[in-house]
């Protein structure tokens, strides 16, 4: 199987062309700098000749570049929480969904898997996740995108599309090509973990890339109403003082952990998102990234886990594997990993 990515050199999409290659099937990757991306690959023991080097709102040349493949992995996608960036991140997501899946579609591909994202399905309130849940309400310019696409596809779902949904957590893990946000946050914590309600949900890269080759090596009957082929990659939910305690115990430090309400932390990211009105503010304290830092529900992931076979590793050592490989690529000093 010739399976065209996009977002091959981003965190999961790198993954997933891993898992890929490793199973023995052949990539096409839609990548910005060819250059980068073969040394990414070829520093882990993947030798890889077909790129298309292109930018994915150039949707004319990447549906054209999927000619000769039998599968459309998409995983491209922007990701910012700056609302100057809004307009832009809603052209580079939403605003090609369309053309890059129909042209799929037109082209003859009969198995697609569309990354989505957890954050799609969250509502402040919600009580629980799983694939039945709603599309969410948070109003942010990725989550917002994000939405809209999945809408979309999901319209072409029940048309009988052969396209299968997932949607990941938090996704953590070494190998990572641009230290993806969630990594970033990890190195925050090393800092200091505010102990408040609700929790964190992770899941390993490296299980996103194993479920991702699994749907595209299992796909859906174009025909049907494939409404039922949406998968949440959960992995795992830990409580803030559980985090807290897993992340102390594989670094041998103490973080400061202070206990702060949820409700304080919103008004903090509601005071600061005003601020950036009239000047610019760094980090990832928002509105939003309050709301779902203190009410994010647990999420079922035991539709993927039954389907796939699939395992979660622990998270030990998914945090172990991330720390170890953030000091060795002088993201954080070995010392807060653990490693002296």
């Amino acid at each position: 199987m010739k399976v065209f990515v996009t977002g091959g050199s981003g965190f999961v999409g790198a993954h997933t062309t891993m898992a890929l290659l490793d199973a023995g099937h052949a990539v096409r990757l839609l990548v910005r700098d060819k250059a980068k991306a073969s040394s990414y690959f070829s520093a882990r023991g993947y030798h890889i000749d077909d790129y298309v080097v292109a930018d994915m709102c150039d949707t004319a040349k990447v549906v054209e570049a999927m000619g000769g493949c039998d599968a459309f992995f998409h995983a491209a996608a922007m990701v910012s929480i700056d609302a100057g960036k809004a307009e832009e991140v809603r052209r580079t997501n939403q605003g090609t969904i369309r053309e890059l899946m129909q042209g799929a579609l037109d082209r003859g591909i009969s198995n697609i898997v569309y990354v989505s994202s957890l954050i799609a399905l969250f509502s402040p309130g919600v009580s629980a996740l799983d694939e039945s849940a709603a599309l969410g309400s948070l109003s942010s310019p990725y989550a917002a995108s994000k939405r809209e696409c999945d809408a979309y596809v999901r319209e072409l779902q029940a048309q009988g599309a052969p396209i299968q949904i997932t949607y990941a957590s938090g996704v953590f893990g070494p190998d990572d090509p641009k230290l993806s946000e969630s990594n970033e946050a990890l190195i925050s914590f090393l800092s200091m973990i505010p102990i408040t309600r609700s929790g964190i949900q992770c899941v390993d890269v490296r299980d996103v890339a194993v479920a991702h080759r699994y749907l595209l090596e299992n796909p859906v009957s174009p025909g049907n109403d494939n409404s039922g082929a949406r998968y949440i990659l959960g992995g795992h939910f830990y409580t803030w003082t559980e985090f807290h305690a897993l992340i102390c115990e594989i670094t041998g430090r103490t973080i400061s952990h202070p206990r702060i309400p949820g409700v304080v932390l919103r008004a903090m990211g509601r005071l600061l998102d005003f601020v950036r009105r009239f000047r610019p503010v760094g980090g990832p304290m928002t509105a939003e990234s309050m709301q779902v830092c203190t009410r994010f529900p647990i999420a079922d992931s035991g539709k993927i886990q039954r389907f796939a076979g699939l395992d979660f590793r622990p998270g030990r050592e998914t945090f172990t594997d991330t720390l170890a490989w953030l000091a060795e690529a002088g993201h954080i000093k070995p010392r807060w990993a653990g490693l002296d």
